[in-house]
């Protein structure tokens, strides 16, 4: 079980944003004068800086822009600046949050381009908006963009696992559950433009390469999806020879040997003589397909061929390819 992680105040606030869209609970908010992002809005960026001033910081454009450089979420500059505003006026409620609140709408409307825990969690959120619209090409665009933050706040911080991440950057949405999403998207989105399939290959590679620590389950999966995805863009020796690369150090992977034999049944595309399938079939008849760690699936699929050996298989497969004529 993973441990509670910490919730960030843009996850707090988008939580307070959703429940007042409930008519008492947004009356209780209104009557604790509590401010959310939304309430910055509708002012200018001079309005913004008065409120900071009112609350005593003497603040220009310049001076947000120095207390910004080198952070990487607007909570991480308001922090200390709650702290003072406390000491001066205890039990001023949450007229407080006002200084994240003006921080973070400067932030946005002065450095857009400048990565920000808090703009990286509206991109993901804005993801999920698109996936519930079923416009796949809008959020696997919009999850690219947040997938190259997520890279940029690593190379900043030189984390180098996901827990890590998700521990330094707590999004409403935590990047341990997030990247799945976004694989499977990329699949989605592929159907009808390659450059998704692309973009996938290039996602699951960075993953690996990143984050080689992971749970043995995420690496498998991620894996999978890249050497399917290698064999759909067309490129299928690269497919075989990742799948059987990892099949070879790593046989009793039986989801494994289910996804190589599934690039090629029904492919009209595929070399029929390529030996995967049958492969597949005998090796996951062997040690893999008899193993409790292999998948119940996975066993009943390759079961009734348990007599083929590797060898025959690829003797067959052969034999087969002798028989094709050239074109």
């Amino acid at each position: 079980m993973r441990d509670q992680l910490r919730m960030s105040w843009v996850t707090l606030d988008r939580f307070c944003q959703e429940e007042a869209e409930d008519e008492p609970l947004r009356r209780k908010l209104e009557a604790d004068n509590r401010p959310l992002r939304s309430s910055a809005a509708k002012l200018t960026d001079g309005e913004l800086l008065d409120k900071l001033r009112s609350m005593g910081f003497e603040l220009d454009r310049s001076g947000v822009g120095n207390l910004c450089a080198g952070a990487l979420s607007a909570e991480e500059v308001a922090r200390p600046l709650h702290r003072d505003w406390e000491a001066r006026n205890p039990g001023g409620g949450f007229q407080v949050d006002w200084i994240w609140i003006c921080l973070l709408a400067l932030w946005e409307r002065w450095w857009p381009d400048k990565v920000c825990l808090e703009l990286l969690d509206d991109k993901i959120q804005a993801g999920y908006d698109r996936q519930q619209q079923r416009d796949l090409a809008a959020c696997a665009a919009t999850w690219l963009d947040a997938w190259a933050d997520v890279l940029r706040l690593c190379d900043a911080t030189g984390i180098g696992s996901i827990d890590e991440f998700d521990d330094r950057f707590p999004l409403t949405q935590s990047l341990y559950n997030w990247l799945s999403d976004v694989e499977m998207e990329l699949w989605n989105a592929g159907v009808n433009s390659r450059e998704f399939l692309t973009a996938r290959i290039g996602l699951c590679s960075e993953t690996l390469r990143r984050f080689p620590g992971e749970e043995q389950w995420r690496i498998e999966n991620l894996r999978r999806a890249l050497a399917e995805t290698y064999f759909e863009i067309g490129e299928h020796c690269t497919a075989d020879e990742l799948f059987e690369s990892w099949l070879t150090a790593d046989p009793r992977w039986g989801w494994g040997w289910i996804g190589w034999a599934d690039c090629y049944r029904g492919s009209v595309k595929a070399d029929p003589a390529a030996p995967c399938w049958l492969m597949c079939s005998s090796l996951a008849s062997s040690s893999a397909a008899n193993s409790p760690s292999t998948p119940v699936p996975a066993r009943r699929a390759y079961s009734p061929i348990a007599a083929i050996s590797v060898h025959a298989s690829r003797d067959c497969c052969r034999h087969t390819a002798e028989m094709i004529p050239s074109s």
